[in-house]
């Protein structure tokens, strides 16, 4: 979904209670532990509620305190600044690009992958916001950036897996990253996720698996026999959409290697084929007639 910016609020500072965030902000940067959590439990909280609150908390120059909180030793008060940083993103593009500008994406990336699971997922969804807009879609990349994706894909609940898996998609639009990908552990990751029927993420998962097709080291690991039958499996019995995008990432590979037509040939490919061939959708009936044709 492309991101979406807010309208310039009509005044300097349209918040209800300006003397509050001036507090807010006198706790956030005070020494105390305990007031810095309090103070980034209520941006959290305010920033999730509106798009004026997420315009003021801004303006007032919040994001660079909460970006240095990411850094801190309690782990609530990172987990409630780095979830105060994903509301600030929500129909935010100056927001976004604040985040970017203040070197925050090295800390997010840090967060997911030394934090708490909480706040792992919420640096992974912070994360697949960034990585909407084009001008901070060229500052995420990085080895320790990927890691922590793959680690949420393995460890993190559906929504966290849904925002890593989204977040991956968008950032291999960048044909380098790919490479760092694959070199994290995605191939496995994002296959074990297609694996699991109950995970609501098959398609995700494959989608960005054809991005990582895109790069020959990402090709030869999904030349893997566990793999081929995962895939063959869904276009036996997954739903319509599964079964397109299996196709579709077999078409890929097929046109790329020999040996996975021949171990398809071995591991009686051609009969979901033909069903999907005579029955599938439009796209999948194409994509299993062209490996039909290279079989």
């Amino acid at each position: 979904m492309p991101s979406m910016g807010d309208a310039p609020c009509p005044c300097p500072c349209p918040c209800p209670c300006p003397t509050s965030l001036e507090d807010l902000m006198l706790k956030l940067c005070s020494p105390d532990a305990d007031s810095q959590r309090e103070a980034s439990l209520a941006l959290r909280n305010l920033a999730k509620t509106s798009s004026v609150h997420r315009f003021c908390i801004g303006e007032i120059g919040a994001i660079p305190s909460l970006i240095t909180l990411l850094s801190s030793p309690d782990t609530e008060t990172q987990t409630h600044s780095v979830t105060a940083l994903f509301n600030l993103t929500l129909r935010n593009d100056a927001n976004k690009a604040s985040i970017a500008s203040d070197k925050g994406i090295d800390a997010v990336v840090q967060v997911m992958n030394n934090g708490g699971l909480e706040a792992r997922e919420n640096a992974a969804a912070l994360l697949c916001n960034l990585s909407r807009s084009k001008a901070s879609l060229r500052m995420i990349c990085g080895e320790d950036l990927f890691r922590g994706l793959v680690g949420v894909l393995r460890e993190g609940s559906m929504r966290g897996k849904r925002d890593a898996a989204g977040a991956m998609y968008n950032l291999l639009t960048n044909r380098k990253s790919r490479g760092l990908a694959v070199s994290a552990g995605a191939v496995e990751a994002l296959f074990q996720i297609a694996e699991d029927r109950a995970s609501g993420l098959i398609d995700e998962s494959i989608a960005v698996l054809a991005n990582l097709a895109g790069h020959r080291d990402g090709r030869c690991e999904m030349e893997s026999p566990d793999w081929m039958q995962c895939l063959l499996a869904l276009m036996r019995e997954g739903s319509e959409s599964n079964k397109e995008f299996a196709c579709a990432l077999l078409l890929l590979l097929c046109q790329h290697s020999s040996s996975v037509t021949q171990m398809l040939q071995t591991m009686g490919a051609k009969e979901p084929l033909l069903a999907l061939s005579k029955c599938g959708t439009d796209r999948a009936r194409r994509k299993a007639l062209n490996i039909l044709e290279l079989l």
